[in-house]
């Protein structure tokens, strides 16, 4: 029997609502074709609404505010073709189907739109009405099924993390998934906030070891001796999440093999593994035992950073921002299409999806609408090169002489390099040394000269 699992919160998404008349969203500067495609779609009870847009930006403005199934835009739509607002609903609204029709039927539009993810590309004038409405109707299904298929995934039968609108993602999700129900070790690899953690949580729930606990280690920061002892009792008849193993000192690295080597009898737990960096890659210059390194990598999936599944930052943003609305009582409910644009353009290299989820909720405190706007971002997220010299020049005291504000301003941008590779690395001192260029103690040994025993 499916169980469903405990996600991420953010990520479960709600129930679909009571179903209501299909919406088509014409797009054309000729406002006599949108009243002809009313007349030839508004023919009775429970037929589709249909809603008229002139140009580009009236068609957004009408889906940040209603609930649209299917979008039919002429190609040519004067400043803004057809093309590129099929671009930003597929980035904004990737759930939405898009038809482009056009009065010049050029084969390369037809090509392109279809490339672009286009349901279908019809040409006018329309020469077969029963055609033309069969198609956006099909439209309609298609839309409605993937919508009924959302809402079964979110209620009951699979975890919502284990969906996404990227390709290789659900690749790499199906894959653990198959992983989940097997006893192999499993060991996920990727940036940091790109859901490691929370991935692994989902695989326990999928096992045969759900009934039992789910236990986190730092392995980085362990000593043989815990490692020891959690492999053996932290979690009985569970699941072990051992977090960073790429920073495992050669001490920890030996405690491990000799239980899962040489006393896999003593294991009392189903054993997942998550690192930044793949182990493969630390065996040829010794900072990783092989042997050790298969015996965690039953399956090997490394996740991508979320600028690498950039289709999915809409409908991760909208749900950061549900969870965000629930947890503090607001009422912001919809995000505006340039605030959209800007989060699918932006670079998540440093947090990735926390980052992302972070951005939300502070956005979500500070407006002051039930729409979210690029206004509520915060400040530093929307900085130019400009913006941070100008932030630099701020750290320079003039009313020091020079020896010492270079000094001063130097140490606040040492204190702030270090803490925010700390922040990055979650606290990992071997792998913040390693970005840094640095060994371990010399990283060490800045880290206590510029932080202080609060800020580490």
């Amino acid at each position: 029997m499916s169980r469903r699992i405990d996600t991420h919160p953010a990520l479960v998404r709600r129930p679909a609502a009571v179903a209501r008349p299909a919406s088509v969203l014409v797009v054309d500067e000729d406002d006599r074709i949108i009243k002809a495609w009313r007349v030839m779609l508004e023919v009775g009870d429970g037929s589709p609404a249909v809603l008229g847009a002139l140009d580009a930006d009236r068609a957004r403005r009408l889906m940040a505010e209603h609930p649209v199934d299917v979008v039919v835009a002429d190609v040519r739509l004067g400043a803004t073709s057809g093309l590129d607002l099929l671009a930003h609903i597929k980035r904004s609204h990737p759930a939405v189907e898009v038809i482009i029709m056009s009065g010049h039927g050029r084969f390369d539009d037809a090509v392109r739109a279809t490339k672009a993810g286009a349901f279908d590309y019809i040409t006018k004038p329309f020469v077969d009405i029963g055609d033309v409405v069969a198609r956006v109707h099909k439209a309609i299904d298609r839309k409605r099924l993937n919508d009924q298929n959302e809402a079964l995934h979110a209620n009951d039968e699979a975890p919502s993390i284990f969906h996404s609108r990227d390709a290789r993602m659900r690749r790499l999700l199906d894959q653990v998934q198959r992983a989940a129900v097997s006893e192999r070790t499993l060991l996920l690899v990727g940036p940091v906030g790109v859901g490691k953690t929370t991935l692994a949580r989902a695989a326990h729930d999928l096992s045969k070891h759900a009934a039992g606990p789910f236990v986190t280690l730092n392995a980085a920061e362990s000593s043989p001796e815990l490692l020891r002892s959690a492999l053996t009792g932290a979690a009985p008849g569970g699941t072990l999440c051992l977090e960073q193993v790429d920073g495992l000192a050669k001490a920890g690295q030996a405690a491990l093999h000799d239980v899962l080597e040489h006393q896999p009898e003593r294991l009392t737990c189903r054993l997942i593994s998550t690192a930044h960096t793949s182990p493969a890659y630390l065996i040829d210059n010794g900072q990783f035992r092989e042997d050790l390194y298969w015996l965690l990598n039953g399956v090997e999936v490394e996740l991508p950073p979320l600028n690498e599944r950039r289709a999915d930052v809409p409908h991760l943003a909208h749900a950061f921002l549900r969870r965000a609305c629930d947890e503090a009582g607001l009422g912001v409910r919809s995000v505006d299409p340039a605030l959209m644009d800007f989060l699918v353009a932006h670079d998540w290299r440093d947090g990735n999806l926390r980052a992302l989820e972070r951005a939300m909720a502070q956005a979500a405190l500070t407006c002051s609408d039930d729409t979210l706007t690029l206004d509520a971002l915060p400040a530093r997220m929307k900085e130019g090169p400009d913006d941070v010299a100008m932030r630099l020049g701020e750290l320079v005291d003039l009313d020091r002489p020079w020896k010492d504000a270079i000094s001063q301003a130097e140490h606040v941008i040492r204190a702030t390099y270090l803490r925010g590779l700390l922040e990055r690395a979650e606290g990992n001192m071997t792998r913040a040394a390693e970005w840094a260029g640095l060994d371990r103690s010399n990283f060490r040994r800045h880290v206590k000269k510029y932080l202080n025993e609060e800020e580490r």
